[in-house]
């Protein structure tokens, strides 16, 4: 990460003036045939009857009563709204006008704005393929106050869903929209968002970055701007419901000077198509810095290398008030730059750009970003005044800089890479930002259990319980600290220690799946697996998304012998995280153990096909070859087992085993 400042030079760059008459003919344009094309397809999808909060641009005495704004906004590039600059890329529903439209509104206009002959409508676009599978609305109304700046405010709607589903449409529809200035929508497959709800008094919670599990949603955006059209996913990028999921709808809401009233609706189409890899999330930015207040230009930085060939197909810029410039570029192993999105930065129109056609990036390919911040007032129309230093960070009144790009892939190997390498970039980004958070204020006990948490994921437990116990001293009865110190424990092996943790937790908030897991957990560990099945099944009622915990009450019902119920277990896990390889190694066993071979080597198979580079799987395939008199398939299965581990002492054994045998 790289920050500097510099002084640029300002010049003033003489736009293109259109004359009266152009294109080669003297022809006055119509509306009719002319100019209704250019309004309906760039204008009228905003202004319309469907959308309060504008002015309609329906019918020719809609246009006519406002043709002369029109033709200056414009002229001046200020509306249609279409942040992106022409460059190497091209983007789906661009509402930007070429030169040759802008001519054509300008003569229409000072030609008299004639009708023309005929008549011409507005069809608006077919949004919907029938009535929704899943409809939700707020269940409580949250009141914008009258005055003040601008308000971001986040909302839990628990989905009531009982099965796995895959939502292919996304529908939001404000019930105030005047006061609704975008919204973006995603998923929590924990509990995590709910609870920061529960302890804000008032509807929903507050922060610019949700400090929750709130993600999009297998790596597809969500969200809402007026104009646009419902999201609808193609059969290849449905994205998965699982019960137990809340949607997090981030709404940024504009005072209007008397109270509103602010509530939605969501509406979801449901599918039977699951699609075979889902995209990858990147995130680029930084969360460590603060902007000194009256630095002209204050240029941030970012890079990251692909380590896999991989399809780019759509990008989301995130920033609030300082930003005035936002520049992405790839830079190729040959050398070749490629601008894919560079634009002046309006927060009014914050949207995500996806791109007509994905574009091809080899390994090795170099994503920088660029974000200039003016905190002085000279650029920014909504800089504080005076200027004072801001820094970035998760709560409203921070600053931004976040760039999320999304990526296709068509192996699932290719995901998985590059999905470790998106949640290392951003877990280190995100550590970056805790520290620096705590510089300012070091008794804020959710930046130290949220640096515990993302130490933990890397293996600093003792500094991870350090935090947490620091955290508890400022907030000692907090369920999710006092959880966190059984974590560690539980991972430090320490079983004993832990289990009072959990118990204490559950005593505070008997709602804290977590807790009932982890105590089946050490249960199971212990051998009590009636009180183990009993403890995951309270979990289970609680949050039925866990496939860990679906895991261990397949491995609970095994060691019981109910191996029907064994078998559902472990099907729920896989069908939960397809590329969790725990519950199918312990389906194919399971086979296995029941002499149902050909099941076992089915399972084992798919489990290879996601992730070929586990040794285990290809040990055990080698194993289910060998019992199916295949010796030929179980050495190929051994070899490539050492391959992958060269000390795969049972891989070893079964091979000399079998080259001694005559």
């Amino acid at each position: 990460m790289r920050v500097c400042t510099s002084s640029w030079l300002l010049f003033a760059t003489l736009g293109v003036i259109y004359g009266l008459v152009g294109c080669g003919t003297n022809r006055v344009p119509t509306f009719t045939e002319d100019v209704a094309p250019i309004i309906y397809s760039s204008c009228t999808p905003c202004h319309n009857e469907m959308e309060p909060q504008t002015f309609q641009l329906q019918r020719y005495e809609d246009v006519a009563k406002h043709a002369q704004e029109i033709a200056d906004v414009t002229l001046s590039g200020s509306m249609p709204p279409w942040l992106p600059e022409p460059g190497s890329v091209a983007f789906v529903e661009d509402r930007s006008l070429s030169p040759t439209e802008i001519e054509t509104i300008q003569k229409w206009v000072h030609g008299g704005a004639q009708r023309g002959e005929g008549e011409v409508m507005y069809e608006p676009p077919l949004h919907t393929s029938g009535p929704p599978d899943l409809e939700f609305e707020m269940a409580e109304t949250y009141i914008l106050p009258a005055e003040g700046r601008d308000v971001i405010r986040n909302f839990v709607i628990p989905l009531p869903v009982s099965e796995i589903s895959w939502v292919s449409t996304v529908t939001f529809v404000p019930k105030n929209p005047k006061v609704v200035q975008h919204a973006t929508i995603w998923i929590d497959r924990t509990k995590a968002s709910q609870r920061l709800a529960d302890e804000d008094p008032e509807p929903g919670f507050s922060g610019m970055d949700p400090r929750s599990n709130a993600m999009d949603p297998d790596g597809l955006f969500l969200g809402w701007t007026p104009g646009i059209k419902p999201k609808r996913f193609t059969e290849d990028s449905a994205w998965k419901l699982v019960p137990g999921t809340d949607m997090v709808i981030q709404l940024h809401l504009l005072p209007s000077g008397q109270p509103e009233p602010v509530g939605f609706k969501v509406q979801l189409k449901l599918t039977d198509h699951a699609p075979a890899v889902s995209p990858t999330i990147l995130r680029m930015g930084t969360q460590s810095l603060t902007i000194p207040a009256e630095q002209r230009d204050v240029v941030v930085e970012d890079r990251f290398e692909l380590p896999v060939h991989t399809r780019i197909a759509a990008f989301l810029p995130r920033a609030r008030y300082l930003v005035k410039r936002i520049e992405l570029n790839a830079l190729t192993p040959n050398g070749a730059v490629i601008d894919l999105l560079h634009l002046d930065w309006n927060l009014n129109w914050q949207e995500p750009y996806t791109l007509v056609s994905p574009l091809p990036l080899e390994a090795g390919t170099v994503l920088t970003l660029k974000a200039i911040f003016d905190p002085s007032g000279r650029y920014t129309s909504n800089a504080h005044q005076p200027p004072i230093d801001v820094p970035l960070g998760p709560y409203a009144s921070d600053e931004i800089c976040d760039m999320r790009i999304q990526f296709l892939h068509e192996r699932v190997s290719d995901q998985q890479i590059l999905d470790r390498a998106a949640t290392a970039k951003h877990t280190d980004t995100r550590i970056a930002g805790i520290y620096a958070q705590l510089e300012r204020n070091p008794e804020d006990a959710q930046a130290l259990l949220d640096l515990a948490l993302a130490l933990g994921t890397k293996g600093s437990l003792i500094e991870a319980m350090q935090l947490t116990e620091k955290a508890r001293k400022i907030r000692p009865d907090w369920p999710a600290a006092i959880h966190n110190q059984g974590s560690i424990l539980l991972t430090l092996g320490k079983i004993q220690e832990a289990l009072p943790f959990f118990q204490a937790t559950l005593k505070l908030d008997p709602n804290y799946y977590e807790a009932h897991f982890n105590i089946g957990s050490i249960l199971l560990a212990r051998g009590d697996l009636i009180e183990a099945e009993a403890a995951i099944q309270d979990g289970l009622k609680i949050y039925p998304g866990d496939p860990s915990a679906w895991n261990n009450a397949g491995y609970v019902a095994q060691a019981r012998q109910d191996f029907d119920r064994a078998v559902h277990c472990f099907e729920q896990a896989i069908e939960l995280n397809p590329t969790f390889p725990t519950p199918r190694m312990n389906l194919a066993m399971l086979w296995a153990g029941m002499g149902e071979w050909e099941d076992a080597a089915s399972v084992l198979d798919d489990l290879i096909s996601i992730n070929p580079t586990l040794a285990d799987a290809w040990y055990y395939r080698g194993m289910v070859a060998q019992n199916m008199d295949d010796l030929n398939s179980a050495e190929r299965y051994w070899l490539q087992s050492i391959t992958l581990q060269p000390d795969h002492q049972a891989a070893i054994n079964a091979l000399n085993k079998l080259n001694e045998e005559p």
